[in-house]
């Protein structure tokens, strides 16, 4: 099996599925109701998304990404879930019952997998999960299949291989591999104009600093890419 990377934003497939390929909540993530300025303005981006998805007759896959785990942990991911879900659920009252479109489910990392077709298979995946200090979530693993990443490893290896005659789509927020920032590739702005990237009006010139950052960014590239290999 052959394996090539996609980088997108939301992608619509044969028109069965659209992908909202997470940081559904930029920057921090789904703060609870008691924080009410920042939970207004996180409810207002996921309306925004969910309101695009009114016509849509297929069904929506929403995935999370970093930056829905970066500041409320767990805890956010379960809250924005139940705000997705809630949602495209309008009508069914029973919770137990509800259509499950934040995938994974409940916090876990996966592999999750839809047979769409004989031809073709979606395993989805939660990177976040995979690449999270879980001391600070210690229930992280609570009610998942995976509890460590060695049996999570073999749940997706096991997912691919039951699925090897057919066209798979593996969906995760992180890429397996990049060109960009995120991969180590930094352009000359860069190295010669290093607080551009705090305010793209401060073109003071800081060579040799702009390239120290670099490296020090370097370094912690490989926990942000995942490399499943």
């Amino acid at each position: 099996m052959s394996i090539r990377p996609y980088s997108v934003k939301s992608l619509e497939i044969l028109g069965l599925h659209t992908l909202r390929a997470s940081n559904n909540i930029y920057p921090y993530g789904m703060p609870p109701k008691s924080e009410d300025e920042d939970r207004l303005k996180a409810e207002a981006r996921l309306d925004a998304q969910l309101n695009i998805l009114k016509d849509f007759k297929g069904e929506p896959i929403f995935l999370p990404g970093n930056h829905d785990w970066i500041r409320h942990g767990l805890k956010g991911i379960k809250r924005q879930e139940k705000y997705i879900e809630k949602h495209l659920n309008a009508g069914i009252k029973e919770e137990d019952n509800w259509k499950n479109y934040f995938i994974p489910d409940n916090g876990c990392g996966g592999p999750e997998i839809i047979e769409v077709n004989n031809n073709l298979a979606y395993v989805i995946v939660d990177s976040n999960w995979y690449l999270r200090d879980w001391d600070k979530d210690v229930a992280i693993n609570d009610g998942c299949d995976a509890k460590n990443r060695k049996v999570f490893d073999f749940l997706f290896e096991e997912s691919l291989r039951k699925n090897r005659n057919k066209n798979v789509v593996v969906l995760m927020h992180h890429p397996l591999n990049s060109y960009g920032p995120h991969g180590g590739k930094y352009a000359a702005k860069m190295h010669l104009f290093p607080l551009t990237e705090l305010n793209e009006s401060l073109y003071i010139p800081l060579p040799g600093l702009g390239t120290l950052a670099a490296i020090g960014r370097d370094a912690s590239i490989s926990k942000r890419l995942l490399g499943l290999k």
